[in-house]
């Protein structure tokens, strides 16, 4: 008996010992999951900040301006908030000239560049969500190790980002003649009615119901046709009535959304300051231009969305049209080609003709060069040399998936069987890979690809857009005149 209770002490002993080191062990794992969660959401990490805006030879008049910096210099102010990168330029653009007109400084959001459109809200849902856009509070995510799970607040911080405007422009010529302050952020618009501004005299709020409700007019008689799709005019003079401290538009996007009459010398001269000047994307446009040399020919070829779907058979048989019209060939050649190739775009097929342009109106001829001096540049040639295809290099920029293969940019690289992509060329791209917005420490370079897109296209000795885009507006009556003349 005496034995047999020694070993049952000494087996309960064991086991004690065994339950006692397992709590220790448990106690300790659990101790060290608190202290890691602790380390993972109150540390930031460190920020890798992008230093190329600053090594940039643009010296802006006015720095990136804080709510803060405003509060201390309160004189009269026009502020406008917006989507799309060019419709906020052109809103940017309309700015402008009414702080001019109205001589008050503008306040200006940065532009926001994020992975999807921003879409039209009326005043009051866009000021709210402006002032609900901020990123107080993220600092840590763009410092979050690769290795470790994204913070649930942190999966769409890489989606958009903001960038002052005179980063991408030189705007000095403009800021020389009137006042510009560069806001750091689209939530500072609503942050000013608090920080500022106290009363509604202190504010002239011009609310927008949809994206057409008003039209500023400086005076005189106008056409209707241009003010037809708006639905309430409102005057310059009016507006310089107004003694409040700051006047807030909502959206002034909108080629016609500003009338100025015969004059438009104030608005032609603030798009001419619109040319890209970012030192990082010249360099990358450099070297796909220096590959394709000096005759190569650019189109910007729309098909991807909304009404650029359903028009892409008429859009492309337009592009390619415009474009064989205007090279240096005779109306034979253009002839034969046309009817080698109209049967391509499906139901434009006998419905359009395409007529060779006028010699006296072909201010734009570009000549042929040889193949032979384009052969070793021309990565993809599309089929064997031909009667009917063109031996001159071609730049396509589009926003179609596998562009090689969509069916309607076949007969388009039939003609003209040496075409590029911005997809083959990877080293100019690469050039981008660094940039980071030194805010934010969000990456650039896949929001600065379309701004390498335009450039390039721009440079061309010959540009064809799309009808309505604002992409190739942008080309064709900005950076082309800029870059030849």
């Amino acid at each position: 008996m005496l034995s047999r209770d020694s070993t049952t002490s000494g087996v309960l002993l064991s086991v004690f010992m065994n339950q006692t080191l397992l709590l220790v062990l448990l106690t300790t794992f659990c101790f060290l999951c608190c202290y890691a969660l602790y380390c993972l959401f109150s540390t930031a990490w460190t920020l890798d900040t992008w230093n190329d805006f600053t090594a940039a030879n643009i010296s802006p008049t006015q720095p990136t301006t804080s709510v803060r910096d405003i509060s201390n210099d309160i004189r009269q102010r026009l502020v406008a908030g917006e989507h799309g990168f060019h419709n906020q330029r052109i809103a940017f653009e309309n700015a402008l000239v009414l702080a001019k007109l109205l001589n008050r400084t503008l306040l200006a959001p940065p532009v926001h560049l994020a992975t999807k459109p921003i879409r039209y809200l009326q005043f009051d849902s866009l000021f709210q969500a402006l002032a609900l856009s901020g990123r107080e509070g993220l600092e840590h995510c763009p410092g979050v190790p690769y290795y470790l799970s994204m913070p649930i607040e942190c999966l769409h911080y890489f989606d958009s980002t903001n960038v002052p405007w005179n980063r991408l422009f030189d705007l000095s010529a403009i800021e020389e003649r009137q006042t510009v302050l560069h806001l750091q952020d689209l939530s500072h618009l609503a942050a000013i009615h608090d920080s500022v501004f106290y009363g509604d005299r202190d504010v002239l709020v011009l609310r927008d119901e949809d994206p057409y409700h008003y039209q500023i007019r400086l005076g005189g008689n106008y056409s209707t046709a241009t003010t037809s799709k708006y639905k309430q005019n409102i005057m310059v003079s009016d507006l310089q009535m107004y003694t409040a401290p700051l006047v807030q538009f909502g959206t002034l996007f909108g080629s016609h959304r500003l009338v100025l009459g015969n004059d438009n010398s104030l608005l032609d001269d603030i798009r001419k300051a619109m040319v890209l000047r970012h030192p990082t994307l010249a360099k990358a446009a450099k070297t796909i231009t220096s590959t394709l040399g000096g005759g190569y020919v650019g189109i910007h070829l729309r098909l991807g969305d909304g009404k650029f779907v359903k028009l892409g058979e008429r859009t492309a048989f337009r592009v390619w049209c415009d474009l064989v019209r205007h090279l240096d060939l005779t109306d034979g050649e253009i002839h034969a080609i046309n009817e080698h190739n109209k049967f391509h775009f499906g139901g434009i097929n006998g419905t359009v003709s395409c007529s060779p342009v006028r010699r006296e109106q072909a201010h734009n001829s570009v000549p042929r060069p040889t193949f032979t001096h384009y052969a070793r540049r021309c990565r993809h040639p599309h089929g064997p040399p031909g009667d009917f295809s063109l031996e001159i290099p071609l730049f396509v920029s589009t926003d179609v998936p596998k562009a090689r293969s969509h069916p309607l940019l076949q007969p388009i690289l039939r003609t003209f069987r040496c075409s590029f992509f911005l997809d083959d060329f990877p080293h100019a791209q690469n050039i981008l890979g660094d940039l980071r917005n030194e805010r934010d420490g969000v990456s650039l370079s896949s929001f600065f690809v379309p701004f390498l897109d335009a450039m390039v296209t721009g440079h061309a000795a010959l540009f064809v857009g799309t009808p309505g885009s604002t992409f190739s507006s942008y080309v064709k009556n900005t950076l082309w005149p800029a870059y030849h003349s």
